[in-house]
């Protein structure tokens, strides 16, 4: 095609070409380089962000996911560490509820709830060249569940123990478990669930790191204990013992005298199998099966409990992972408490204050009762107590 009359073609400039070139190019180059970055572990929008327990995993005992019954057991671990690491972590959560241990210390309770974090306890002091044992008591209402667990160095960045199906299950209690005396090789396998977000637990943070356990010392036992249904109070024997209650009897009423605020712990009678109860707690006297004397403010039959009791087999303690405040403790099931007393609460917990108004359901409507797992074992326990059948 013949060129216009009057028009000048001029001749192109090497560095406008150039530029032309990389303007082009920028787009695409940016395109690139942002898919490589999305791509990096933890990075970008295309992959989810790395779990603040990196490798670990939700773990749970063997046998049906969809139980229907309570559960309790020992999750256990023996960690080699070829040097100390006094700036060590350990972050574990669990759900339903927890109790953590290391080389048999105590070292914090806790329990999952929707939103919340991963707890965070400084373990340096606690851990020594060789062999460490990590052993989280895990219980359950509903039988389901989920465990997760890591020690870091935060220092080193080493991971030095996290949870998958190499821990081991302990479904009975048994003398130098936490000590670490024995090995655990024998024992049952966890089944991995999971590594986060995973299930109904979804993404996780890491909380505060927790410095320093509840404080030793201070346990305040209660002034007055009595039977459940009818009875008459009483003081516990030696100021600290909880009398044991007449046969056919389901249960005690407890009495610190004014609101106390902490953990309680109960001794019980060992039992080869599973133990469960129902705790209901109050700042009035609660008595589920009613008639609880002179200052009771009503029949509270079909009070809402507020935790289930699940003891392992062969272990003889109880301790809430939850810090309340109550004065009054109704402990409703065939399981005997031999002693009770409440611990105070570390400085960075959060203390469960009563629900009032909460037996009347939302907006002054009852709902209808709910049964859970817990509820149904305490209630066949009881079938067989004298003058319990019909309630």
């Amino acid at each position: 095609m013949a060129r216009p009359q009057g028009t000048v073609r001029l001749p192109s400039s090497p560095t406008s070409g150039l530029r032309r070139r990389l303007t082009a190019g920028v787009p695409l180059a940016l395109i690139v380089a942002w898919l490589a970055w999305a791509q990096l572990p933890g990075r970008g929008l295309l992959s989810p962000r790395a779990p603040a327990t990196g490798e670990a995993e939700w773990i749970w005992l063997e046998g049906p996911r969809m139980r229907r019954a309570p559960a309790a057991f020992y999750a256990l671990r023996d960690v080699e560490l070829a040097e100390p690491a006094p700036a060590a972590e350990l972050m574990v959560l669990a759900d339903e509820e927890y109790q953590a241990f290391v080389n048999r210390r105590w070292i914090g309770f806790g329990a999952w709830r929707p939103g919340g974090t991963i707890d965070r306890y400084a373990v340096g002091e606690l851990l020594r060249p060789g062999t460490n044992r990590l052993v989280i008591e895990v219980r359950s209402g509903r039988g389901a569940g989920g465990l997760l667990v890591s020690l870091v160095d935060p220092a080193s960045g080493r991971v030095a123990a996290a949870s998958d199906d190499g821990w081991r299950i302990a479904a009975h209690h048994a003398d130098g478990l936490f000590e670490g005396w024995g090995p655990i090789a024998h024992l049952p396998r966890a089944v991995s669930l999971g590594r986060p977000p995973t299930g109904r637990w979804g993404a996780l943070e890491a909380g505060p790191l927790r410095r320093s356990p509840p404080a030793s010392g201070g346990r305040l036992p209660p002034v007055r204990v009595r039977p459940l249904g009818v009875g008459r109070w009483r003081p516990p024997v030696a100021g600290v013992r909880v009398p044991r209650p007449a046969r056919g009897r389901a249960g005690v009423l407890l009495d610190w005298g004014r609101p106390v605020s902490g953990h309680l712990s109960m001794r019980l009678l060992t039992h080869d199998g599973l133990r469960t109860a129902l705790l209901f707690t109050g700042t009035e006297p609660v008595d589920p099966l009613g008639g609880v004397g002179d200052d009771a403010p009503g029949d509270q039959e079909g009070a809402v409990p507020d935790a289930a009791v699940i003891v392992i087999p062969g272990r003889r303690g109880w301790t809430d992972a939850v810090a309340r405040r109550f004065r009054y403790v109704a402990v409703l099931g065939a399981t005997p408490v031999v002693e009770a007393w409440v611990d105070p609460p570390a400085e960075w917990e959060e203390v469960r204050e009563p629900l009032d108004g909460r037996r009347e359901g939302v907006f002054g409507i009852a709902p209808p009762p709910l049964r859970t797992p817990v509820e149904d074992e305490v209630w066949r326990q009881l079938e067989g107590l004298a003058g319990r059948r019909d309630r």
